[in-house]
């Protein structure tokens, strides 16, 4: 077992009300599967570290976008932190983040 599936899977059976949770936030599918379950069973809320989405300015950025006011979304670009970290370190850093505030705003990829 993951030391942090352990963890998290320890808080929700001991009574926790909420687990917020910074990346990586588990390493497996499987294992997102059994810490959902597991909140949901004990009525947990589980949150991650995806701050950004509650920032203010990002209802109205995202409003903007689905009303037109800025015209057609055609592409949309995110930055890493452009330091020595770099590829997939800077994805496992921030990417996550990026890629959450581009589906906040564009809605999730086609199938």
């Amino acid at each position: 077992m993951g030391l942090h599936r352990d963890m998290v899977l320890a808080a929700a059976e001991s009574g926790a009300r909420g687990i917020y949770l910074e990346k990586p936030f588990c390493r497996t599918l499987a294992e997102a599967d059994q810490i959902i379950a597991a909140c949901e069973r004990r009525g947990v809320k589980l949150a991650l570290a995806h701050r950004n989405r509650y920032h203010p300015t990002l209802p109205v950025v995202a409003r903007m976008v689905k009303d037109g006011a800025i015209g057609r979304l055609l592409e949309l670009r995110g930055r890493g932190k452009e330091d020595q970290r770099g590829g997939l370190e800077d994805l496992w850093t921030l990417g996550s983040h990026v890629l959450n505030v581009a589906v906040t705003l564009a809605g999730p990829p086609p199938a």
